[in-house]
């Protein structure tokens, strides 16, 4: 059994790693999620969880940061994309966990940077996924424009319990109260993307 610090936690970053591999709400070119599990203390997915690992994972793989980006344990590489996670989880404490994925119908939108529609009632109170302004991958600059966005729309984000925005050219990061509910987010989104693209063949 691992022994390193927040056990349950890393079991539960486990099967969602793999949930998002498995139902093709990430490509092998990326995606991670971290989770807020104590002050200070963020616990991410490491980088390649899906070009090398395939979002299977073992525990010992997550790694556990501060909100400066310092490796304090894990056996994993932290991702480069882990000051998303860290900003957004220290700047908002209502949020307790971020994804960011490449959902393949969700990309379509991304590569042509254009927001996904609400189309069905579970994205009802959400509303239209919007677009970031364009920032390079892994920059902080980007990290700056997820945190700005959702820190702007924390009153929308309290009362729907979670928010998406689409990343141009990249994918989308979803924040909520729970790892749960930040998947959810991202499946339900892929979603509006699909019905929106299948529905224009009616």
């Amino acid at each position: 059994m691992c022994k390193m610090q927040y056990y349950a936690e890393r079991i539960k970053l486990c099967k969602f790693a793999k949930s998002l591999w498995d139902k093709r709400l990430t490509l092998a070119t990326g995606g991670n999620m971290a989770m807020r599990v104590d002050e200070n203390r963020v616990l991410t997915t490491p980088t390649r969880m899906s070009e090398d690992k395939h979002g299977i994972l073992e525990p010992e793989d997550m790694v556990l940061i501060d909100y400066e980006l310092h490796h304090i344990e894990g056996n994993g590489i932290m991702t480069r994309e882990a000051n998303i996670h860290a900003y957004i989880l220290r700047e908002i404490p209502f949020v307790g966990a971020c994804i960011h994925a490449h959902p393949q119908y969700s990309l379509i939108f991304c590569a042509a940077c254009k927001p996904i529609p609400h189309m069905t009632e579970t994205t009802k109170e959400m509303g239209d996924t919007p677009v970031l302004p364009w920032a390079e991958a892994a920059s902080e600059k980007l990290a700056l424009i997820c945190l700005d966005h959702f820190k702007s729309r924390e009153v929308l984000l309290k009362n729907t319990g979670g928010l998406c925005a689409v990343m141009p050219e990249h994918g989308l990061v979803a924040v909520s109260r729970t790892i749960e509910e930040a998947f959810s987010i991202i499946d339900r989104v892929e979603s509006d993307a699909m019905v929106s693209l299948f529905s224009k063949l009616l």
